[in-house]
C-alpha cells in the first residue's frame, strides 16, 4: 500500500512538481537564484512552443485531469497493487517530467533569455 500512495501522491502532484524542478534545475544551471521569479517555467515555455494562452491552459488542464483520472483508478479499480502498478504511474510521471524539461531545453524556440 505504500507504493500506491507514493505513486498516486506523485501522479497527482506532477505538474508542480516538475514544473519548480524544472525552473529550479535551469536557474541554478544558469548561475541565477532559484526564488527570484521569471518568465522560464514550463507554461511560458509552451507559449514560447507556439501555443496560444488557452491551448497551453488546455494541455496543463489535460495532463491534470488524466492524473486526476489516474489517482481514481488506483484506489478505485485496482483491489491488489502491483510492482507493476507502480512503473505504470512512475512512468507517466517520468514521461510528464521529461516532456516538460524538454521543452525549456528546445533550441530556436523565440524566448526571452
Amino acid at each position: 500500500e505504500v507504493w500506491r500512495q507514493v505513486s498516486v501522491a506523485l501522479v497527482v502532484f506532477i505538474l508542480p512538481l516538475a514544473d519548480t524542478t524544472t525552473v529550479s534545475i535551469n536557474r541554478i544551471w544558469r548561475g541565477r537564484s532559484p526564488f527570484i521569479g521569471g518568465k522560464d517555467h514550463t507554461t511560458h515555455h509552451l507559449s514560447y512552443a507556439g501555443l496560444t494562452d488557452p491551448q497551453v491552459a488546455m494541455a496543463f488542464g489535460g495532463l491534470g485531469l488524466v492524473s486526476a483520472f489516474l489517482a481514481v483508478i488506483a484506489y478505485r479499480y485496482i483491489p491488489v497493487w502491483h510492482t507493476w502498478h507502480t512503473l505504470l504511474y512512475l512512468g507517466y510521471a517520468l514521461a510528464v517530467f521529461s516532456f516538460l524539461f524538454g521543452l525549456t531545453k528546445r533550441r530556436g524556440i523565440d524566448r526571452p533569455l
